[in-house]
């Protein structure tokens, strides 16, 4: 079983944890609107609806990657990204990071659970005690970059606000945050996109508690598989907003 090593930025330590379970939730806006919004404007792409509000799709934990000094290879430009908070259990304590929910966009039209399937998720490695900063989820603010280094396009910039709270979201994925196992990582869905979904090269993701004055970052690329970069094309424009994305 792989290990990560993440590193606990407000105490200063690292913790090693063996990824086991990893469930993605999606459609976990806070507004029941614009959730139903969202789920309308993917209908009208082909994407079916979800059975429940939010959805949790269990996937292969081995998908998990902090390997992001190096590009990750994808079957092609369908592959896009949005960045999400991730709660991660290790060494009896619970963990707040951000990471990426890499889908692909032309096999979401047959499944979303499948979609997420076929993808890496790439995870910072920094990460937040939850105790630390839960008292204060509403304020922490979400912000992905897309293009070209150093600083690309803005594609995502919000609060926290706009998702369930961390217990709630974790809740409806059957998980007790007092007796979850370690290796247990949960991602909670994000905030709309500013832009349409294109395939990006290079992304960016940033966690911000302005009020304690730190940030978690990390970033990620992404390199085509020739044999299919042409042939699997994300679509032209998707909705760009995207509340507590599928």
């Amino acid at each position: 079983m792989t290990e990560i090593e993440l590193h606990d930025t407000i105490n200063d330590v690292s913790i090693l944890f063996s990824p086991s379970r990893l469930t993605i939730a999606g459609f976990t806006g806070r507004s029941a609107d614009a959730v139903r919004r969202h789920i309308r404007e993917l209908e009208s792409l082909g994407v079916d609806a979800p059975d429940r509000i939010p959805a949790y799709y269990p996937i292969k934990a081995s998908l998990l990657t902090d390997r992001t000094s190096e590009a990750l290879p994808v079957s092609g430009t369908s592959i896009t990204g949005e960045i999400e908070p991730l709660l991660v259990r290790a060494s009896g304590d619970w963990f707040l990071g951000i990471g990426s929910d890499l889908t692909d966009r032309v096999a979401e039209r047959r499944s979303i659970r499948v979609a997420k399937s076929v993808c890496a998720k790439p995870i910072s490695v920094e990460v937040w005690p939850l105790e630390a900063v839960e008292t204060r989820w509403d304020e922490l603010q979400i912000r992905a970059y897309e293009g070209e280094r150093p600083m690309g396009e803005l594609v995502q910039d919000g609060t926290l606000e706009e998702l369930l709270p961390p217990r709630e979201i974790a809740a409806g994925a059957g998980l007790d945050l007092k007796s979850a196992p370690d290796g247990t990582v949960v991602f909670c869905g994000t905030i709309p996109r500013r832009v349409p979904h294109v395939f990006s090269p290079w992304s960016r993701g940033e966690l911000i508690d302005a009020g304690a004055g730190r940030m978690l970052a990390f970033e990620y690329r992404l390199e085509p598989d020739g044999l299919f970069a042409d042939s699997q094309t994300a679509p032209a424009r998707r909705p760009s907003s995207s509340q507590g994305a599928a």
